[in-house]
């Protein structure tokens, strides 16, 4: 016999990581999402899965995560009660040691993923040691005895095709640490290039609570998890999930943690145990630039295998709901310490001028004068805004990247200065051209902003000025500047200041590439005697190489890029043969 759900309580855990995320009292104080036997439609789903994610502990107590494959069937349901895995651990895993060292009724959790369709399913439980086994051929039969299950949504999940294959007989164990604290580069280097990763963790009874054991996947973009330059710490940010926080509310009572790293593609798999703690808002922000909510890890432990992994698999979609890599503040480039806060201080949209399809040149109206050099960026927070920042949604098809948007935006000021008595002084007035990007919120909403009520007020929040791609900081009076598209912004601003302040004899070759219409953008720039502009029209042709070694006077010039990133590590890679890398200048977003 089994139990119809009767709701699963809160820990304080889990009350405490709601109430400091803003959703206190959502669910109130139990969930009837979770049930205490295995669902019909559970079940069936488990029994279809060649592969397994197991969390368990070691003798110490600490969590380790484990993947385990099996032919179809090898996890089996026993009644609605009991789950079965009967497996044989890879190389290197800690399964098989930390069943071993169990005693009877020791915390377990399950995951249930199915990357094609993007399912899967937790369920977490006590380790039945009676029927627990280790065989002469190596197989592990376990068994659980259920607590919880619940299902959880597809977001970021990226779908891949994983198979099993033999095991690699070149298969070996590299590093088997289970007390280090600094990670290998090799591991460091699988860390920030995978797209996925799962986590163990566990919960501690009291009076008011049971202990409980949680097993869970994390998805994002390659590169989405960051590793400290001391490579003792693990950081990822925490998207936008279903608000019930179990993982982060049970490291909130209880911070011990363990991590698996798998590599799909050639089968490195990387165990971690460590001690976590979630940061909030500025403590996030300090150490992951754009996130209010993170999670470090202080290494504890780890063991790294190569080749053992005997599920193999390309990744054949990301998910829509990734949102963009989020850096250290470490790993920013210095461009970052230029930002100049202005606290309590806004802009408002006051005019739009049309030059393209699809890229427009705004006007904005500061409440406080503000100071720049050509070529700088703006920071602006649409947080505030009624008609962008729409609060909670679980999912959002039409819009994914919408639920973990921050809604604050970087752009090229491409209007200069004003000027008085030779010098660039304080304005009020700015303006940035921006292109409408038709997944871009802010972009989009700006270019339909004319559709709004005639009453109605775009008034961002001024976070300040940044950026250090201006030639005005530059000795030099010989430029190259390099744009694509939209990426002429930071120019048109510095072809104005230059206009406004010229330098004693000033040189300026601008190469301009660009699509069709967008190739107009160049007309917003006057024709001075010292400049020279090159245009060219992707859909006819595009610079190259050789375009770059026939300037004249290259190796006397500072070089200035803005575009795309392919576009501007193309140039990059072109020029390093040909000029001294030092007077190479990117532009380059860091907020």
């Amino acid at each position: 016999m089994y139990s119809q759900p009767q709701g699963h309580k809160w820990h304080e855990g889990e009350l405490a990581m709601q109430r400091k995320s803003g959703f206190e009292n959502v669910y109130g104080s139990h969930s009837d999402w979770i049930a205490d036997y295995l669902p019909t439609q559970h079940a069936f789903f488990y029994m279809s899965l060649n592969y397994f994610v197991l969390a368990t502990l070691d003798e110490r107590g600490r969590p380790w995560v484990s993947l385990v494959t099996g032919g179809p069937g090898f996890v089996r349901p026993i009644g609605k009660t009991h789950l079965k895995i009967i497996t044989r651990p890879i190389l290197g895993d800690p399964l098989s040691h930390n069943i071993s060292k169990s005693v009877s009724d020791s915390l377990i959790a399950g995951l249930g993923i199915e990357f094609r369709n993007r399912r899967r399913n937790k369920v977490n439980g006590r380790l039945v040691t009676s029927q627990t086994s280790f065989g002469a051929d190596g197989t592990l039969t376990i068994v659980i005895k259920v607590n919880q299950t619940i299902g959880n949504c597809p977001k970021y999940i990226n779908c891949r095709n994983l198979n099993l294959v033999e095991e690699n007989p070149d298969a070996k164990i590299v590093y088997n640490n289970p007390d280090s604290e600094v990670l290998p580069i090799e591991c460091v280097h699988l860390i920030t290039e995978t797209d996925v990763f799962f986590l163990g963790s566990k919960h501690i009874g009291n009076a008011q609570s049971e202990s409980d054991m949680s097993a869970n996947h994390r998805g994002g973009k390659p590169g989405f998890i960051r590793v400290t330059s001391d490579r003792k710490t693990i950081i990822w940010p925490d998207y936008s999930g279903n608000r019930m926080f179990q993982t982060l509310g049970n490291l909130e009572t209880n911070p011990e943690i363990g991590l698996l790293f798998p590599n799909f593609l050639n089968g490195d798999i990387l165990y971690v145990t460590g001690i976590a703690k979630n940061l909030f808002d500025n403590e996030a922000e300090t150490l992951l630039k754009g996130s209010k909510r993170i999670t470090c890890v202080s290494v504890k432990g780890f063991i790294f295998s190569q080749r053992a992994l005997n599920l193999l698999g390309p990744i054949v979609e990301l998910s829509p709901y990734d949102p963009p890599v989020r850096l250290l503040q470490e790993e920013a480039p210095s461009s970052s310490s230029t930002i100049i806060t202005k606290e309590d201080s806004s802009a408002q949209l006051v005019g739009i001028k049309r030059l393209t399809d699809k890229v427009s040149t705004f006007t904005w109206k500061l409440d406080k004068k503000i100071s720049y050099l050509p070529g700088q960026y703006v920071i602006l927070d649409f947080s505030s805004s009624e008609y962008l920042n729409q609060g909670y949604n679980h999912m959002c098809d039409t819009a994914p990247l919408s639920l973990n948007d921050d809604w604050i935006r970087s752009w090229t000021i491409s209007s200069s200065p004003p000027v008085e008595n030779g010098t660039f002084v304080e304005t009020d007035t700015i303006e940035t051209t921006i292109k409408r990007v038709d997944s871009g919120s802010v972009s989009m909403f700006l270019h339909f902003a004319n559709q709004l009520p005639p009453n109605a007020k775009i008034t961002p929040r001024l976070v300040g000025i940044g950026g250090e791609f201006s030639p005005f900081q530059s000795t030099e009076s010989k430029f190259l500047f390099i744009a694509a598209g939209v990426g002429i912004t930071p120019f048109l601003s510095t072809l104005s200041g230059f206009n406004k302040i010229p330098k004693k004899d000033i040189d300026v070759v601008l190469l301009f590439s660009a699509r069709g219409r967008e190739t107009a953008l160049v007309d917003q720039i006057e024709s001075p005697p010292w400049l020279k502009k090159y245009v060219y029209d992707t859909s006819k042709g595009r610079v190259t190489k050789d375009t770059i070694s026939g300037i004249e006077g290259i190796l006397e010039r500072d070089i200035f890029i803005c575009g795309p990133n392919p576009f501007m590590r193309d140039f990059k890679n072109w020029l390093k043969d040909l000029v001294d890398p030092s007077k190479v200048h990117i532009e380059a977003f860091t907020y």
